[in-house]
């Protein structure tokens, strides 16, 4: 974190001290404090007037972790939401993974009053109810399938037997019609590739065109590091036969250059400068949000250590000539 955010932490701290019962956004930001700040503000939030103290307790109990602050935080909550109220969706949010099960029971029968964000709720209340050992399938069989399914796969770093689990998803998917198959590999693909199983959820996708299967490898490489090198270097040919025209698809690639092949990562610099020549405006920064530090995996690759930083000296002598 930089020193504004830390001059800024400040500011708002004393806006809540000063602030004669307005606390500005400081539960937006609340999240940037230190602890000892956030334990030191505990008090002058709860002398705040009833909405705006529950808010603020929520953010700050986000911050503590404390059983105790985090249980007077949502009994505030309860007390003062309001139905439909996007703000207070996003203040329960908040709170949902650290809530007791009683609390995160209660939490569930507030969901329904925040209309079609009920479900966003329920996926994060499911997993924490999982976790703390009630298994929710209430809470499940009222979702729709895809939310079902992303409900299920965020359980899985907690589940007793995850097989089990994983199986279920597995099945879900299968029975999901392909356009929605293909949709729900991203809603569940880290969760999946944080336990190295992403060859399971491809084969329950099933078969994908050429550029439905690039995106789906290069998304996964990035979650799945046993299998990254293996889905890196089957997506990166891909990404260079949809060439220039779909260049976001190799920037998405280059932060896993590491695997790259030496005739692959030679192509793929050579594509994304050419592409990018046009919209230059200095030596260090290129259009459409494109700079060279993006593409430093690309030259440390090919290049290396020495290389990259003489690259490095070449940038900094042109870029003085640039105002």
């Amino acid at each position: 974190m930089d020193d504004s955010w830390l001059r800024g932490s400040a500011a708002r701290a004393r806006h809540l001290r000063d602030g004669d019962g307005d606390p500005g956004d400081v539960d937006c930001f609340a999240k940037h404090f230190p602890r000892a700040v956030a334990e030191a503000l505990w008090p002058d939030a709860e002398a705040l007037p009833g909405p705006a103290r529950a808010r603020v307790l929520a953010a700050l109990a986000g911050v503590l972790g404390d059983p105790d602050r985090v249980r007077a935080a949502f009994a505030a909550v309860e007390q003062h939401i309001e139905p439909y109220g996007l703000q207070w969706h996003w203040t329960l949010t908040q709170l949902v993974p650290l809530l007791d099960a009683p609390e995160a029971r209660r939490a569930a029968a507030l969901a329904p009053q925040f209309g079609e964000h009920a479900a966003e709720l329920f996926e994060g209340l499911i997993p924490r109810l999982r976790a703390l050992g009630d298994p929710a399938e209430d809470l499940l069989e009222a979702l729709p399938e895809a939310s079902r399914v992303r409900a299920l796969a965020r359980s899985l770093p907690f589940a007793a037997e995850p097989a089990r689990l994983r199986a279920r998803i597995d099945e879900a998917i299968r029975k999901a019609e392909p356009r929605e198959r293909f949709g729900l590999l991203f809603d569940v693909g880290p969760w999946f590739a944080a336990t190295g199983d992403s060859d399971t959820l491809l084969a329950a996708v099933g078969p994908l065109s050429e550029d439905g299967l690039q995106s789906a490898l290069g998304f996964l490489a990035h979650h799945d590091p046993a299998h990254a090198p293996d889905f890196t270097r089957r997506a990166l040919p891909l990404a260079l036969r949809l060439g220039a025209d779909e260049r976001d698809r190799l920037l998405d690639l280059v932060p896993l250059a590491r695997y790259f092949p030496p005739d692959g990562a030679a192509a793929a610099l050579g594509l994304l400068l050419d592409a990018l020549a046009g919209e230059y405006r200095s030596a260090a920064l290129a259009g459409d949000r494109v700079s060279l530090v993006r593409l430093v995996p690309l030259l440390a690759t090919l290049a290396g250590d020495e290389g990259l930083a003489g690259a490095a000296r070449e940038v900094v002598e042109v870029a003085a000539w640039f105002p």
